[in-house]
């Protein structure tokens, strides 16, 4: 019998602190020698070297997962005199205890030095499961004095696929491998002495309370999932090692957290599921890191992490990083990601506190983001809290490379081993290193209906409860577990087709206004290469770009800088390769007669490291630069190539023909070099090595790519736009009015371009609704409306001109300009200075003097006339057109006013002045006044 017990849902573990988190790092690299490489510094842990017994408590199970009606054994120590009850729950949205099994008897046992080999404990109890109980995820709790262990162990379905076709696979592997019960772990910073242990046994608990980090990191999705309604069947990521047909019953599997053990069965039983149309949602970070054996039954998991120490020899058994030799099974191939170009979270200024921690979206229109707000380069999945964030730990990415604009990723490149269709969704930026790396969500499909789906983050799962990453997630549930073909994921670029290709262009990835700025964005122009040595200031520049921007390299010191890229993703060797890359030597400063190397081509057998074979190598003779293909059996000859000018260089290596050729600008060189029959390569290398002390500067490369095939030149960006005025009304002085225009992207590349407006006359305004249109493909064209406020004097009577400047936003170079002329409407309007009053006497001549001032837009002339009301006096202009005026200037005319002389009539007169515009043919008088003065008459008194 067993009893059901809803109780709340079960206090969440301790989490281990950011630090400890980084020095419990899996990513552990591995450098080609007879030594084990050293693990960080360990954090505090039960000593279990010197521990005493009371130190080894808790229990383990004698099988990982069992079947509904399969019985199980638990091994049990616990510091509980006397007898005990054994609960045993189901952990999931709420813990159901499911049943106690009573009456115990308590007895404690030591495991000293049992970490390889196992704890040896007696049975306590053996259990049959239930044929009622739902698959799923169940500890058993062993009370403790004071406290309580767990057995995790999981309940398959006894008919898999009967309640669910989706199957979740926990990451029981990591845990048996981060786990020091006993002594050590596969981890030199929680082992004895420092030093870490080649093998460890599932006969012993698990760390912690025994359930490891399966509540803080994959054990969360399936609570999210069955909190909304999602029935999913169980087992370990452990079973699949041992059942062939495990994931044969379903249509999707999912792992999560951290699953970084596999061995060679289980990656190849997941790649025959998914080339068979099955779908694996992939939710892990460092997913697949290590390949591991079973042994003794397989309660025994076997990692020497390095083959050089490591017995086994068989690429299958041998227990080394997937992706290297010997394995050479990437497991890029598979999920499409790989740590090797993800990186840790968080990291100095990588951090939840600076804007990081959450994805930046790529494709917002992919159906993965249906019923979400997400716009491009928005981030979701992000809080301060890093048990709430997405991003958290470590993070798998893949190589690729961004269009001409630096902040859209175009998809991965060839040799990766990513899938060619592997649609990159969002990216986030990580720590590797000494240089930046990105975790990336994608998704790729093939032609049997299988898909995956990597979000390539240990800390998915903690971020599901935000709703937009919910909203994400059911779309990535709703459409693998449909009985309907998912949409199938294009090709993501034609960069997949070579070799490799290295654009230079991703040098605006951190334009979103959620980052603050990092340091660690210096180093965006190293992140396509596998390893590096490198100085701190490469850069990506538009002045070094032929494209773009491209990569300055300064040169300042010996061995500057060594950028690592391999042929093909398993190190494969090519006999035919060539390489283009165009380069620019203005920048740099060299004496007479120095020289230095360049781009290293290389044979890597990866366990007995070779130096390059082959190189370019560059020289100054007599102020001119010259180049030739150089190796330790032949070289070509010297030829110039341009001072101060992008140039173009390629190389051919021709094992079947027996020959090295160099091409400088596309003309081949005339001599060749013959290629001994054992030398092959697999590494195509940028590297700077023989820098003379004495020189300087920077040299620029770009669009550097290696393939099979000649690549030749590169049709280079053509950046321009071309603008149209679709309506121009008649504009008026002062007063805003609407200009719409047309921009068309006349060029051969997407771009998008910011516009301004300059009349040819100051004192115009002109505002944008849109300054910069939205990013163009080549012909596509954005209407954008203008508004115009001329200056209140637009003049209307000459040509008025209207510049549109179109200015390559990416680049800030490629401004074009478009003039238009417009027309202004006449605003009419002169005015007449006020009248006057004059005092004249009889018979005199006398003038007014008027002033007319042009009040209109445009310049005018008037006609002019002066008329005496009284017709005995006279009043006269000399002209009767005057002008013409300019607008706002004046002009004064007299007119003569000629008195009367009848002494006995001392009346004054009026004289009215009209003048009469010739382009608008309005009047406009003034009357002035003009009057008689007093006469003094004086007589003459003659005294006789």
């Amino acid at each position: 019998m067993y009893q059901i017990i809803r109780v709340k849902k079960l206090t969440k573990l301790i989490i281990l602190s950011f630090f400890s988190l980084l020095l419990l790092s899996c990513a552990e690299q591995r450098h080609i020698s007879s030594q084990l490489n050293s693990d960080e510094p360990g954090v505090a842990h039960v000593d279990y070297q010197n521990a005493s017994a009371a130190a080894y408590l808790g229990g383990y199970a004698s099988k990982v997962s069992v079947e509904q009606g399969e019985s199980i054994d638990f091994h049990i120590s616990t510091s509980v005199n006397g007898h005990y009850d054994l609960t045993i729950w189901r952990e999931g949205p709420e813990r159901t205890l499911m049943t106690t099994i009573e009456n115990l008897d308590g007895e404690q046992h030591s495991c000293k030095n049992g970490y390889a080999t196992g704890c040896d404990w007696p049975v306590a109890t053996t259990f049959t499961v239930p044929n009622s109980w739902p698959s799923g995820a169940y500890t058993a709790e062993i009370p403790l004095v004071g406290s309580e262990r767990q057995i995790l162990f999981w309940v398959r379905e006894e008919n898999p696929g009967s309640t669910s076709n989706i199957l979740f696979l926990s990451a029981l592997n990591t845990e048996l491998a981060y786990t020091d019960f006993g002594g050590k772990s596969l981890y030199a910073f929680n082992s004895s002495d420092n030093v870490k242990s080649t093998a460890v046994s599932l006969n012993r608990p698990l760390r912690g309370d025994g359930t490891g980090q399966y509540l803080a990191w994959d054990g969360l999705f399936p609570i999210w999932a069955e909190r909304n309604g999602y029935t999913i069947e169980y087992a370990a990521d452990y079973d699949l090692a041992f059942d062939a047909n495990l994931l044969t019953p379903y249509d999707v599997v999912v792992i999560g957290g951290h699953s970084e053990y596999w061995t060679w069965d289980m990656r190849q039983r997941l790649k025959t599921f998914v080339e068979g149309g099955g779908r694996l949602i992939n939710l892990s970070g460092n997913t697949m890191w290590w390949q591991v054996r079973f042994e003794n039954n397989g309660r025994t998991m076997v990692a020497y992490k390095n083959y050089v120490i490591d017995p086994e020899t068989d690429p299958e058994l041998v227990t080394d990083n997937n992706w290297d030799y010997p394995i050479l099974d990437t497991e890029y191939s598979l999920i499409g990601v790989h740590y090797n170009m993800g990186g840790n979270f968080p990291w100095g200024d990588f951090s939840h506190e600076n804007g990081y921690g959450g994805y930046g979206v790529q494709k917002p229109e992919h159906w993965v983001f249906e019923d979400t707000d997400l716009t491009f380069n928005a981030v979701f999945g992000r809080t301060d809290d890093p048990q709430t964030a997405t991003i958290e730990h470590e993070v798998d990415g893949t190589t690729f490379n961004c269009d001409l604009g630096g902040q859209r990723i175009l998809g991965p490149l060839g040799n990766s081993g990513t899938p060619e269709n592997f649609t990159i969704l969002a990216i986030a930026p990580a720590h590797h290193s000494n240089h930046i790396g990105f975790g990336v969500m994608g998704i790729y499909t093939n032609d049997n209906g299988g898909a995956v789906l990597s979000t390539s983050s240990i800390g998915w799962a903690r971020g599901l409860n935000d709703p937009t990453v919910g909203q994400i997630m059911s779309n990535i549930l709703d459409k693998f577990s449909a009985s309907s073909p998912l949409p199938q994921e294009p090709k993501a670029s034609s960069d997949s087709d070579l070799l490799f290709y290295d654009r230079f262009n991703c040098n605006r990835l951190d334009e979103n206004e959620t980052y603050k700025p990092s340091s660690l964005w210096d180093s965006i122009a190293t992140f396509n290469y596998h390893e590096l040595n490198t100085i701190d200031d490469l850069a990506l520049t538009y002045d070094c770009g032929v494209a773009w921007t491209g990569l300055n390299l300064p040169l300042n010191q010996e061995n500057s800088t060594k950028l690592f890229a391999q042929l093909k993703s398993n190190w494969g060797t090519s006999d035919i390769v060539y390489t283009r890359a165009y380069l620019n030597l203005d920048g740099l400063l060299m004496g007479n007669n120095e020289r230095f190397e360049l781009f290293h081509h290389t044979y890597d057998p990866r366990f007995d490291l070779r130096d390059n074979i082959g190189f370019i190598e560059i020289q100054k003779i007599s102020g001119q630069f010259e180049t030739r293909y150089k190796t330790d059996f032949g070289s070509t000859e010297w030829i110039n190539v341009p001072n101060d000018e992008p140039f173009l260089i390629e190389t051919e290596w021709h094992n079947p023909d027996d020959r090295i050729s160099l091409w400088i600008d596309g003309v081949k060189t005339e001599t060749a070099v013959s290629i001994p029959a054992d030398v092959v390569l697999n590494r195509m290398d940028i590297v700077l090595r023989g820098v003379d002390s004495s020189t300087r500067g920077h040299l620029c490369i770009d669009e550097y790519a290696f393939d099979d095939e000649r690549i030749g030149a590169m049709t280079l960006p053509h950046r321009e736009a071309s603008v149209a005025m679709t309506n121009v009304p008649m504009l008026t002085p002062s007063q805003m009015q609407t200009v719409t225009i047309e921009v068309t992207n006349s060029g051969n590349v997407e771009d998008q371009f910011e516009l301004t407006a300059v009349a040819n006359y100051p004192g115009w305004s002109f505002t944008f609704n849109e300054q910069t249109t939205q990013l163009l493909q080549p012909n596509e064209s954005q209407v954008v409306t203008l508004m115009v406020t001329p200056s209140f004097n637009a003049r209307s009577d000459i040509e008025n001109t209207i510049t549109i400047n179109a200015l390559s936003v990416p680049t800030e170079k490629s401004n074009t300009s478009f003039s238009f002329t417009v027309d202004v409407a006449q605003m009419h309007g002169f005015a007449l200075s006020e009248s006057n009053i004059i005092t004249m006497a009889p018979n005199q001549t006398n003038f007014i003097y008027q002033t007319i001032t042009n009040q209109a837009n445009y310049a005018d002339s008037y006609t002019i006339a002066a008329v005496a009301d009284e017709s005995d006096w006279g009043a006269s202009v000399s002209q009767q057109t005057v002008g013409p005026i300019e607008p706002g200037d004046s002009l004064t005319v007299p007119i003569q006013i000629q008195s009367t002389s009848d002494l006995n009539d001392p009346e004054g007169t009026t004289v009215t002045f009209e003048a009469t515009s010739l382009q608008s043919n309005n009047s406009v008088e003034v009357s002035h006044t003009v009057q008689i003065g007093i006469i003094n008459l004086y007589l003459p008194i003659i005294l006789r």
